[in-house]
């Protein structure tokens, strides 16, 4: 899945912008690192991208394979750095164990379908 991010403003209270006018691109199969310092805006940005809920003023779009989050939600995820991994599986059983909670209705040849793209 393309993602792209266009024109993304966030302006909380005060007037202090968290992002400003953020533009960008990320292919389907690209691995990205979102670098700089504390407080530059890369949670925020994450967190937009994923739809986590932000206060403030959002300006922009961010479209996946052209679309909004409202039609791909079911696609999209987000592992933080405070989630846990287990240690004891591979990262494909620990994608598959958080796709049983997080995609319950799919059975499971479905789920591991997610998984797997």
């Amino acid at each position: 899945m393309n993602v792209a991010v266009e024109g993304l403003s966030i302006t909380v209270a005060g007037g202090r912008k968290l992002l400003d006018e953020v533009n960008c691109v990320v292919q389907a199969g690209d691995m990205v690192a979102l670098m700089g310092p504390s407080g530059a805006g890369k949670t925020t940005l994450l967190n937009s991208i994923v739809g986590r809920t932000i206060t403030g003023l959002t300006e922009g779009g961010i479209y996946y394979d052209g679309a909004t989050l409202s039609k791909v939600r079911s696609s999209v995820g987000y592992v933080t750095q405070d989630d846990i991994m287990y240690e004891t599986l591979t990262p494909r059983e620990n994608l598959t164990f958080a796709a049983a909670f997080i995609l319950p209705k799919l059975s499971k040849e479905s789920r591991q379908k997610e998984v797997d793209d």
